[in-house]
């Protein structure tokens, strides 16, 4: 990768490139933001979220910049566990995560989603069809398949 360093177009090599080590990259990393507007303790949510996540292998966070975690793991099995087994959350607060891909600067991420069940009580038998589930998913985010209607019990849709 070059830069432009003067009006006569000489490149500069910032000496990115495969195999080298360029600081925090994907496949092994993540990015999280608690979604808060109040005042927290970085260094408890740290401990906090690497108490939670509960990896047998190696886990490191560091703080960057305001209200970001990088969370890089010794294994991206262990990160996409982490990354399945959501929502997180500390203090009441969701906590979103997600990959960090070492193209973009971690601030620039949009970390603006996360998946949530819903569990709906008493909806009429007449209701209880794949249309109504599409209008209630709607209306709360969006619709996100993880099991066929035939995996549940018949009370149940995934949302």
């Amino acid at each position: 990768m070059g830069v432009v360093s003067d009006p006569e177009d000489e490149v500069l090599d910032l000496g990115f490139g495969v195999g080298q080590d360029n600081g925090p990259t994907s496949p092994i990393c993540l990015v999280g933001r608690l979604c808060t507007e109040k005042t927290f303790n970085i260094y408890a949510l740290t401990d906090v979220m690497l108490k939670a996540f509960r990896v047998k292998g190696k886990v490191t966070a560091r703080e960057w910049g305001k209200n970001l975690l990088i969370f890089t793991f010794g294994e991206s099995s262990e990160r996409d566990w982490v990354l399945r087994n959501q929502p997180w959350h500390f203090d009441g607060q969701l906590f979103a995560i997600s990959p960090l891909d070492g193209s973009v600067q971690p601030s620039q991420i949009q970390i603006n989603r996360a998946s949530f069940w819903a569990r709906i009580y008493d909806l009429p038998i007449s209701l209880q069809k794949e249309s109504t589930v599409q209008s209630i998913a709607g209306k709360i985010g969006f619709l996100e398949v993880f099991l066929s209607s035939r995996e549940l019990p018949r009370e149940f849709h995934a949302i």
